[in-house]
């Protein structure tokens, strides 16, 4: 591998490949995978030890919610764990109090799932799921806010707009 990318080493990917779909199923560097080991030997180890809230978890939990706090400059008990994107757009659309009058924005760029649980976040409520056009190619990063701001009313109340769609 003389030829290959210095980062190549750091996954187990196929090196005849180039893999690109890190979005939905990508794979784990290799130090991430030692890690993620390593948690899977203490908890075979000691089960209850390792999952028991009051012992060994909530420090645990406690400390990734302080690290990702200060990455995103936020209070620690702002921060809630959720399984994917999807339930976290979920969590947040179905404890917002929508209302018949209201609007909610999404982008064609969205994640499907994501724009679903809006639009369905809509329809329970009444309010009406607008979406915006995002150009292509695009020429200029103003187009995309451009596009959005579009969609933007008296009655807007929600935009949801997806960092990663696929």
């Amino acid at each position: 591998m003389s030829n290959a990318h210095p980062y190549r080493d750091f996954w187990q990917l196929d090196p005849k490949i180039d893999f690109l779909n890190h979005g939905s199923f990508g794979a784990c560097p290799t130090c991430v995978l030692q890690v993620q080991r390593d948690f899977q030997n203490a908890l075979e180890r000691e089960p209850i030890h390792f999952l028991a809230p009051e012992r060994t978890l909530e420090p645990k939990l406690d400390w990734v919610r302080q690290a990702i706090a200060n990455l995103i400059h936020a209070d620690p008990f702002d921060v809630a764990f959720v399984r994917n994107a999807t339930d976290g757009v979920n969590a947040v659309l179905r404890s917002l109090p929508l209302c018949e009058d209201d609007e909610v924005v999404v982008t064609d760029h969205g994640y499907n799932a994501c724009n679903n649980a809006a639009r369905y976040a809509a329809e329970q409520s009444g309010a009406t799921l607008r979406t915006a056009s995002i150009p292509f190619p695009i020429v200029d990063e103003n187009e995309v806010i451009e596009a959005i701001q579009a969609e933007f009313t008296d009655r807007t109340r929600l935009l949801l707009v997806d960092h990663v769609t696929n």
